[in-house]
Parts: C-alpha cells; structure tokens; sequence
C-alpha cells in the first residue's frame, strides 16, 4: 500500500507502535547495554575516587575501585578473591611498596592513589569508546527512523556526567599536593 501523495502512509497509532518499537530495539542492542553498564559503574568508581581524596581508611575505597573495574573488564564475571588479588600484585614494585606500607597503616589492599587514579583514568576510557559505540548506534537508529518520517529525537545521546580530569583535580573541592595526596580546599 502507498499513502496518496502528501497523505501521511502511518495512522497516529501505528506512528507510536513504531516509535515504541524502535526504542525498544534500540535498548537492546549490545552497544547501549555495554554502555549503561559502564556509566553506572564509572559512577560508582568515581564516587570512590572522590571518597579516596579525604579518607585514611582505604579498605572500601580500594575493595570498591577493584572489584568495580574488574566488573567493567569483564561485566559477566564473579569477582573473586584471585582476581582482586591480582589487581594489587600486578602494580610496579615501588607501587606495591608504597601501597603495602599505606595499607599496614591504613588497611585495605595497598593501592597507592597513582594506583586508584590510574584505574579510574582508564575506566573512563573505556566509558568514552563504549559512548562511541552506542553514538554510532544511535545514529543507524535515527537513519532508520528518519527513512521512514518519524521523529529522530526519541533515541537519546548519552551523557556523560563527570570527566575523569575533573576528579584528578579533586572536582574543584579538592587540591592535588606535590606529593600525590589531595587536600580539601
């Protein structure tokens, strides 16, 4: 069937089955899911970060950044004791070093805060090619919508909430001493 010209081809009803449908198919795709779950972990890793700039006590903070990024690496994985164990023992020797005497003071695995900074740095790289992906996902997603006249904007962009470099310097609350630790400003 073909709609008389300047006559719309979709009834108002069959136009919201379509929309419905194509954010539904959208949302499942692979590259939104692996997207949504990394943001949601990056929060969780940034608002340990965060809590690693003002505590003395690391055991959660570095449980959190461990098993978080390890959950991110590999989503469908059990973080097991070996794998949060082999965070901390694949750091450089001097980390550990460092890290082992912070924790005998402090407890927790004995990450250093090159160490959290590095993993949270490299987490959010991962968020930015996962929003990659899912952009080019959604752009296929509004072609396909847009072949067929219906409105483009209900497939959303992403968005990121908090750059990594914005945490490094402590998110304007806090400031980065010569030696590495932050101090509340």
């Amino acid at each position: 069937y073909s709609a008389p010209v300047g006559q719309d081809p979709f009834t108002t009803q069959q136009k919201l089955t379509n929309i419905r449908n194509a954010k539904k198919d959208f949302e499942g795709l692979q590259e939104v899911k692996d997207f949504k779950e990394i943001d949601a972990r990056m929060d969780i890793l940034l608002e340990a970060q965060k809590e690693a700039l003002i505590t003395n006590n690391f055991i959660a903070v570095d449980q959190a950044i461990i098993t978080t990024f390890n959950k991110i690496t590999d989503p469908d994985s059990v973080v097991r004791e070996s794998e949060y164990a082999r965070t901390q023992s694949d750091q450089s020797l001097l980390n550990r070093l460092k890290g082992t005497v912070k924790a005998w003071a402090a407890g927790g695995p004995g990450l250093t805060q090159d160490d959290r900074d590095s993993i949270v740095r490299l987490a959010g790289l991962f968020r930015e090619v996962a929003a990659k992906k899912y952009r080019n996902a959604r752009k296929s997603a509004q072609s396909e919508l847009k072949r067929f006249d219906l409105p483009t904007d209900v497939i959303p962009d992403v968005e990121i909430k908090e750059s990594i470099e914005v945490i490094e310097r402590g998110g304007g609350s806090f400031r980065r001493n010569e030696d590495g630790s932050y101090t509340r400003v």
